[in-house]
């Protein structure tokens, strides 16, 4: 895919970085050329990457964003560490339409847990004349209720052109994530993913993105027949373009599959042509990029965290058990 028009963004710290690094490499599989910016959020992420000197990369700080958008110093004060690095994904966006300034970009965000198994084109053309994409979360329908409150949408991947109905989106975005930007809901509102919803009430010109592989996750896996057809996953008819591996942690050298957190049994096709290929992609990023320190560093982050919630740790614990896992090493 050679498309001059698609700059994407993301962000992420050093505990992220390996994930980061390996969305990174499987997007480059299918899109080798288009400009990627990434906001690096603690100084050891920033300076790795910029010691990798990856082709066609642009590396930028927490402090060049705020320097940009000053007003952001104040809702740093206001919330917690996680819920600030919510406010600052409709300012990654505004960072990135000023820096271009070109009404012809279409702008790509991404969560740095995703993972392309194919060329996401598919996705950019459902867009046709609209200015703004979002993607459902498409909840199996046990769940649909009890999550429902967190967004119908997920902003694992917001697409977003450079022109007036796309600017006043996320502008409009941002104002509302500096009003309020929490990891609770309230009022209805959840972070910066609930405004998503909103968007439609903004402009004419959003569009929600229907193809079924787009954004594959554990909290929707459950409703779809998954095959394997030439070497390509399809999720009911269409090809798994991307999978998004949210709370797929690594406890006690062993990557546990999170299904269990969304209620849905873990199939073992699921686990050797999705997780089992994911983790590869990490292990090789590891090596080649030496990352060793960084694997381990997540290691101690996953368990600390998991840890001071003893009902998800038990949780864990069980998975292990029901060996729901794939071993590091």
């Amino acid at each position: 895919m050679i498309n001059k028009n698609l700059i994407y963004c993301t962000y992420f710290d050093s505990r992220y970085l390996i994930r980061g690094l390996t969305l990174i490499k499987s997007l480059r599989r299918f899109d080798k050329y288009s400009k990627i910016i990434i906001l690096a959020l603690d100084e050891t992420c920033e300076r790795k990457l910029k010691q990798l000197k990856m082709n066609n990369i642009e590396i930028i700080n927490l402090y060049e964003l705020e320097k940009t958008f000053l007003i952001l110093l104040n809702a740093k004060k206001n919330r917690s560490k996680i819920e600030y690095v919510f406010t600052l994904t409709p300012f990654l966006f505004l960072f990135v339409m000023k820096e271009i300034n070109n009404a012809n970009h279409l702008i790509i965000y991404l969560d740095a847990d995703l993972f392309f198994f194919n060329d996401p084109t598919e996705i950019y053309e459902e867009l046709d004349n609209s200015s703004v994409g979002v993607i459902p979360h498409r909840f199996t329908k046990s769940l649909n209720k009890k999550l429902l409150k967190f967004g119908k949408y997920n902003v694992g991947m917001v697409l977003i052109k450079n022109d007036t109905e796309g600017k006043r989106v996320v502008s409009w975005w941002a104002s509302k994530c500096l009003e309020w930007c929490h990891d609770y809901v309230e009022d209805n509102k959840f972070a910066d993913q609930k405004y998503l919803e909103g968007f439609f009430l903004q402009s004419d010109q959003v569009s929600e993105i229907s193809h079924l592989g787009a954004n594959l996750a554990p909290w929707n896996i459950g409703n779809y027949n998954l095959k394997l057809v030439n070497n390509n996953i399809y999720v009911n008819e269409d090809k798994l373009i991307f999978f998004h591996f949210h709370s797929f942690k690594l406890i006690n050298n062993k990557f546990v599959i999170p299904n269990f957190l969304y209620k849905t049994p873990v199939t073992n096709f699921e686990k050797f042509n999705i997780y089992h290929v994911y983790l590869e992609y990490l292990k090789k990023e590891i090596i080649d990029s030496r990352l060793d320190d960084f694997i381990f560093f997540e290691s101690r982050q996953s368990q600390f965290k998991i840890i001071n919630n003893i009902f998800i740790f038990l949780q864990y614990k069980v998975q292990i058990f029901k060996k729901n896992y794939l071993k590091y090493n």
